[in-house]
């Protein structure tokens, strides 16, 4: 025993510079590892903290700005108006049907002096290549083979800076009932009310006639105006007669009018 003593003490004395050294080296290694996993992170760290206060930033930089609610929708909404042009074709807006439902307004369109009722994806008589796209109260949007178009009537305000449709010149005697009135159906909770009746060209052309700017026709010559067949079947002669007998609803009290292009050369 005491030689097994004495060989393994001589042993563990020559190896102890390598058993320390091996020690040291593995202590050293824990430590570097550690310090690795530290500065990661330390880095992880800095980088949240920085993306962090360049949101802040940001956010900071774009708040003083004010800008309005509606900015950003009323930038895309005239954008889109700009690109809208009026129509250059010989397509004459006789009167809107205007509704609460889309799908149910419809366009008194004449074209090559022909009249017809269209709605919106219906294509033009005389040009396929010309489609309904939207019907609003005053006017009508076309997509003319690719170009968004719009129909006015022909003297509606150039409020846009847009080149203004052709129209009747003022001094120019009217041949029908459409040059010197604006129809738009009235509609109350999906019910036809009647027409509302409005100057087109000079007003005191207009009041000339007996008519008043605002006036609600119910009927015109034999047509009642408040059932949609019998109103759409009135504007489709309207545009083509020089006189027809209204009977308007004005300041709550029904009138009879008398109304006639020829007297107003």
């Amino acid at each position: 025993m005491d030689v097994i003593a004495k060989q393994f003490t001589f042993i563990f004395k020559r190896k102890r510079n390598d058993v320390l050294y091996c020690v040291m080296l593995f202590v050293g290694a824990i430590f570097i590892i550690h310090s690795l996993y530290a500065y990661r992170l330390f880095i992880d760290y800095t980088n949240t903290k920085n993306k962090t206060s360049h949101s802040i930033t940001s956010v900071a930089l774009r708040l003083p700005m004010n800008l309005p609610k509606n900015s950003r929708e009323n930038a895309t909404d005239n954008k889109e108006d700009v690109s809208i042009k009026n129509s250059m074709l010989n397509l004459q807006l006789n009167g809107i049907i205007a509704s609460t439902l889309k799908t149910r307004s419809q366009a008194i369109i004449t074209i090559n002096e022909k009249a017809k009722f269209y709605s919106t994806g219906d294509k033009l008589d005389d040009l396929p290549d010309v489609k309904i796209t939207d019907i609003d109260n005053n006017s009508v949007t076309i997509d003319n083979n690719g170009s968004r178009q719009r129909i006015a009537f022909i003297d509606e305000p150039d409020i846009s800076s847009r080149p203004p449709a052709p129209s009747l010149p003022h001094d120019s005697a009217p041949h029908s009932l459409s040059d010197i009135i604006i129809t738009n159906f009235i509609y109350q909770q999906e019910a036809l009310q009647g027409v509302r009746l409005n100057a087109r060209g000079p007003v005191e052309r207009f009041i000339a006639t007996g008519l008043r700017p605002g006036d609600i026709a119910i009927k015109m010559n034999n047509h009642p105006l408040t059932q949609e067949a019998s109103a759409k079947a009135a504007l489709q002669e309207f545009v083509t007669l020089n006189s027809a007998q209204f009977t308007v609803i004005r300041n709550g009290q029904e009138a009879l009018v008398n109304v006639s292009v020829t007297e107003n050369d």
